[in-house]
């Protein structure tokens, strides 16, 4: 996958509260986040209903499997972005391997079985770009 090649001068955490960002699925009729206020929200469309949710999120630079609250706002060009989903007490850690202005790749860190967000990983990577 090639992307535009420029010097980023904004940190991750700039880029991504920026503007909301799409996901690139053919099966899915739509899925947005946006992060703000140290909060991802997530909207997705799925057989013609809507379903939001928003987690407390982080930037880290390690692989974080359980999610830490002193981290919330801390770093801001972490490699991974952790989030908490407060009802199941499921954290999810992604690695950030590409992200500029246009787009992101994020890449799971941690397997689950839940089935619900099984459907968004294809092959442990998730795609998003600028909307």
């Amino acid at each position: 996958m090639l992307f535009p090649a420029f010097a980023q001068d904004k940190t991750n955490m700039q880029i991504l509260t920026a503007n909301p960002w799409k996901r690139q699925s053919e099966n899915i009729q739509g899925y947005y986040r946006e992060y703000k206020n140290n909060r991802i929200y997530i909207t997705q469309y799925y057989q013609n209903e809507k379903y939001t949710y928003n987690y407390p999120f982080y930037l880290s630079d390690t692989i974080d499997l359980e999610f830490d609250h002193n981290k919330i706002g801390k770093n801001q060009n972490g490699k991974y972005i952790v989030f908490l989903n407060e009802k199941t007490d499921i954290t999810s850690c992604y690695e950030i391997t590409h992200i500029n202005q246009l787009g992101m790749t994020l890449k799971s860190m941690k397997v689950y079985m839940e089935a619900v967000e099984r459907r968004y990983i294809i092959n442990g990577y998730m795609i998003l770009e600028n909307n």
